[in-house]
């Protein structure tokens, strides 16, 4: 199951996201110091991928760069084919972040149907299309609610309805279930997958939690220590469409959270990486 991680230098094609040698060093107290180290990394249309390792390997510096929120200093991303260079956010692609963000004046339908005005669908379409993405997220009746209202778990609902609205072709998803107790994580984390198999977009996940990657994605990617490198590759045999809860009791899965489990375990902890 684990495999080295090679990749050729053109961008290909294929691929809805493409980063290529991307690195990654800062200054501090004269002392230069490497974050990410040549990471090489192919995201296929339809395709999700889980990001694991240690605390501090910088899983979440590499999806701000990819999201064009912080600098990199060696190596390019492509999406669809294009080379981002220093580019924003770029456009067709989705972010979801630990916090939810939403806006604490607006109610849940007005959050949800910013994305809809930004992108200048009809008025007279917004309606329906936020009371869709309510229903696909399970939040019938609570259109009128304010953020404050609600429950962590329900808050995230609304934030993923607000990226659907947004309709991106690429997903990047930062610890998105973490700040919840484990029961509403599983919850959450099996509405997701359902909503997921539906919609089927490209997500580039990252997580601290070996099963939740496993649970959810078509590939894990387990990364070093910092600097952070790219250490192997779990391609998850599960056939879709899957039960987030049931999958956790099957051989495959067993198997592969036994090597990804190994992989972390012989990694240093973080206090001890060499700066």
């Amino acid at each position: 199951m684990t495999a080295s991680v090679t990749a050729d230098l053109a961008a290909p094609t294929s691929t809805k996201l493409s980063v290529r040698n991307l690195s990654l060093s800062y200054r501090t107290n004269k002392v230069r110091h490497l974050a990410l180290d040549g990471i090489n990394l192919d995201l296929a249309e339809r395709e999700f991928v889980a990001i694991v390792g240690p605390s501090g390997c910088g899983k979440s510096t590499l999806l701000k760069i990819i999201a064009g929120l912080a600098d990199h200093t060696a190596g390019e991303i492509y999406l669809d084919g294009q080379n981002l260079g220093d580019a924003s956010v770029p456009p067709g692609v989705g972010m979801v972040f630990q916090n939810d963000a939403l806006l604490p004046w607006r109610s849940v339908k007005e959050n949800v149907r910013l994305p809809l005005v930004i992108n200048g669908v009809p008025a007279s379409e917004q309606r329906d299309r936020v009371a869709e993405l309510l229903t696909m997220v399970n939040l019938d009746g609570y259109a009128d609610y304010y953020p404050r209202q609600l429950s962590g778990g329900m808050r995230k609902r609304v934030a993923l309805a607000r990226t659907l609205a947004y309709d991106p072709s690429l997903y990047l998803m930062d610890e998105p279930f973490g700040p919840l107790d484990a029961q509403t994580r599983v919850r959450i984390g099996g509405e997701f997958l359902k909503i997921w198999e539906r919609v089927g977009k490209s997500v580039l996940f990252v997580t601290h939690d070996v099963e939740e990657a496993i649970a959810l994605a078509d590939r894990v990617v387990v990364m070093t220590a910092g600097p952070g490198k790219i250490k192997a590759e779990h391609r998850v045999p599960i056939p879709r469409p899957r039960d987030y809860e049931e999958v956790r009791f099957t051989d495959e899965f067993h198997e592969i959270r036994q090597q990804i489990w190994h992989e972390l375990q012989s990694e240093p902890l973080p206090d001890t990486v060499k700066k």
